[in-house]
């Protein structure tokens, strides 16, 4: 119960910063290019290209590729896999300083992957997520930010389990098809780096 106050004054300063005038200093995005690396809060991860057309409102673009090919004995127990990851989501700024940035993000994802296993003919199973939440942006300097999300997503998977899961672009199986809701993140999971270019 003591707890109670500090956790109320964390959300009341955060509402206020959310409502709080933009720094004259704030840091201008418009029209700015980066590249960098980024996981989703869906568990994929790629390649990122980000681009604000204002200060209020940008998109990011995440491509990802995942191969791989073992021979655990004679070459019938090859194991053959291929998937590919890519994502697009707009970024609708809340708060921006010199250093910080809050956005809201919002976009959708989309893997396809295709598995051959030893006696068992390939097979390819499609997912397609949709994902929002709100991001925070630290940028150590002009060139080079750090972001963390929390959010949630709404996925449609396969039969043979998610196509896209934490920490990599494969997961485990879950054995039936299904839809999936997912409200957090993942401990470290929805994360990336931008380089910045003017």
């Amino acid at each position: 119960m003591k707890r109670s106050p500090a956790i109320a004054a964390a959300f009341l300063a955060a509402a206020a910063l959310a409502a709080s005038p933009i720094p004259a200093e704030a840091k201008d995005l418009a029209k700015r290019f980066g590249i960098g690396a980024d996981v989703t809060l869906s568990g994929g991860t790629g390649v990122s290209a980000r681009y604000y057309f204002s200060n209020r409102f940008g998109v990011q673009f995440l491509l990802g590729m995942d191969f791989a090919s073992t021979t655990p004995g004679s070459v019938s127990e090859q194991e053959r896999l291929f998937a590919i990851f890519a994502s697009a989501r707009g970024e609708f700024t809340a708060y921006r300083s010199d250093a910080l940035h809050l956005a809201i993000p919002v976009g959708v994802s989309y893997a396809f992957r295709w598995l051959q296993l030893p006696g068992d003919p390939p097979a390819d199973d499609h997912q397609v997520a949709v994902e929002g939440g709100l991001r925070a942006e630290w940028f150590v300097n002009d060139s080079f930010s750090l972001n963390m999300a929390v959010g949630f997503t709404v996925e449609v998977y396969p039969v043979s389990g998610e196509v896209v899961g934490p920490p990599h672009i494969t997961s485990g199986p879950f054995g039936e098809a299904g839809t999936a809701f997912f409200l957090g993140s993942y401990f470290f999971g929805s994360a990336g780096f931008t380089f910045w270019f003017r």
